[in-house]
């Protein structure tokens, strides 16, 4: 009976050790399959990580490279901007140099010879004395007779005859002159300009 107590305990720890080998190959089975899940989602999490970082990347790249574009565009238009503004500076002082005492004399007296009714001519602020001096013969006499010469501070160069009523005028100013002038600018010079 020892010996069949004996095989009966050798056959309980042997059931034992195999059922304890068993689960621990089976916990380790589990531990390692856990493991794999646990470096693949982390695998995954890394890739989507370093992919949305080169998204950013290539996004914000974009985003510099249209900025700079932009900037680019930017300077070109305002310096073509300021160029333009420089040549038409130029352009009204040197109407404005060409429009001395004698020519805006030969313009007043032009204006008073038309006998323009109901009109008045306009001239800068402070001329109107030198502009009346000059004026000779019968422009002078007309002139004396309506006095339709007026000052005006708006008026900076040359002159502007406007109706008595307001319902329009003509602008004779280096300013408008140059704007006249501008369109008829050689087409090597108006490219130049003006792109």
């Amino acid at each position: 009976m020892e010996q069949q107590i004996q095989d009966l305990v050798a056959s309980i720890r042997k059931e034992g050790i195999e059922e304890a080998k068993r689960q621990s190959a089976e916990i380790l089975e589990k531990a390692r399959a856990e493991a794999d899940e646990i470096v693949r989602k982390a695998k995954e999490q890394s890739d989507a990580l370093i992919s949305e970082a080169k998204a950013a990347c290539a996004l914000e790249e974009e985003s510099a490279k249209a900025k700079i574009v932009q900037a680019s565009r930017d300077v070109s238009l305002s310096l073509k901007k300021s160029i333009e503004a420089l040549f038409a500076r130029i352009l009204t002082d040197e109407v404005s140099k060409a429009m001395d005492q004698g020519l805006l004399s030969d313009l007043v007296a032009e204006a008073v010879r038309a006998d323009l009714k109901g009109t008045s001519i306009e001239v800068p602020v402070g001329k109107k004395a030198e502009v009346v001096a000059a004026l000779r013969g019968e422009a002078a006499d007309a002139l004396k007779k309506k006095d339709n010469v007026k000052e005006n501070r708006g008026v900076l160069s040359g002159l502007r005859l406007t109706s008595d009523d307001g319902s329009g005028y003509v602008d004779l100013s280096a300013e408008e002159c140059a704007l006249l002038i501008k369109p008829y600018l050689s087409d090597k010079l108006r490219e130049l300009i003006y792109g």
